[in-house]
């Protein structure tokens, strides 16, 4: 399901669309309750922030030169 979730932010679905596709698919939480905008948010921040930062611990945002 993480994999799943972080396909589809790439793709450039939002928060509420994710959360949609896993109650239509029936995916639950631990605590047997619905995704919502704001769990699904919190996913992303807690298990996909790693991949923002770049492999010596800058911001990829300014580890590049900006194009004119």
């Amino acid at each position: 399901m993480l994999k799943k979730i972080q396909t589809l932010r790439s793709k450039g679905k939002s928060y509420g669309w994710i959360s949609m596709f896993l109650k239509r698919n029936n995916y639950l939480k631990r605590n047997g309750k619905n995704f919502d905008r704001d769990s699904v948010k919190k996913i992303v921040k807690n298990h996909f922030s790693s991949s923002i930062t770049s492999k010596n611990g800058g911001d990829k945002l300014f580890s590049e030169s900006p194009k004119f």
